[in-house]
């Protein structure tokens, strides 16, 4: 059995010159709600906000210096790769290659101190709910109304390029997104809430009070109006 390792911002641990302990402190998202007591009412009533919560997952890891590299350096290293742009990267475990979070690393000490003085560092990801699938991230594109399946059982928010012209109804199963006014094409992003034309946001020509999601199973795709092809990022997900 290969070494546990895992992979952030596309560099894997154990090239880095971290040796990651057996297993790891995984964490795992919580649901965002209010619990609301309400007086001569025996339990307390469930306010849903819809949403899950970041959590943390922790990894022990060891330093082992490449060859010809001292430690200070490899420990520099390191934490330049970790800490050197405070933003959401891909975290892949070694354990499932096919599915990616959306982390970023928050430890609280110096891990390049650390790593130099005592050759061991406890390594904190602030993760986004969601595991992600490698696969959902394959444009798939459609010419034609037709079905795409959705393979977890968890709704994903997609990313659409609408290639087209004028006024246009896509039917997504029982959702009705309603475009007016397109020239060449028009993107949406659900997971942004948005819709843009290169760098150009295009929400005035989005007229539905909601955003389209792939649901689990066979979702069913088509549209009144002229479309020549519509590129569908289908992000796959699941907690």
């Amino acid at each position: 059995m290969s070494k546990p390792y895992f992979i952030f911002a596309n560099n894997k641990s154990s090239d880095m010159g971290l040796i990651m302990q057996s297993g790891h402190s995984m964490g795992a998202p919580d649901r965002d709600a209010d619990f609301v007591s309400v007086p001569g009412r025996n339990g307390d009533l469930i306010q849903d906000n819809g949403r899950f919560n970041n959590y943390t997952d922790e990894y022990d890891c060891a330093l082992n210096p490449n060859i010809g590299t001292n430690v200070e350096a490899q420990a520099k290293k390191i934490k330049n790769w970790l800490q050197g742009s405070f933003s959401y990267q891909r975290l892949i475990d070694y354990n499932e290659l096919d599915y990616y979070r959306m982390a970023v690393c928050t430890s609280k000490i110096d891990i390049q101190k650390t790593l130099a003085r005592i050759g061991w560092a406890k390594i904190i990801f602030n993760c986004k709910p969601y595991r992600y699938r490698i696969d959902g991230d394959t444009v798939q594109t459609i010419t034609a109304a037709g079905e795409i399946t959705n393979p977890e059982v968890w709704p994903s928010l997609p990313y659409l390029k609408v290639y087209g012209s004028g006024d246009i109804t896509l039917h997504i199963n029982d959702q009705d997104v309603v475009l007016t006014g397109i020239s060449d094409y028009i993107e949406i992003d659900s997971e942004l809430q948005s819709c843009f034309k290169d760098l150009v946001l295009q929400n005035s020509h989005y007229r539905s009070d909601f955003w389209p999601q792939l649901d689990p199973g066979p979702v069913q795709i088509s549209w009144t109006g002229t479309v020549s092809k519509i590129e569908i990022t289908p992000r796959w997900c699941c907690l």
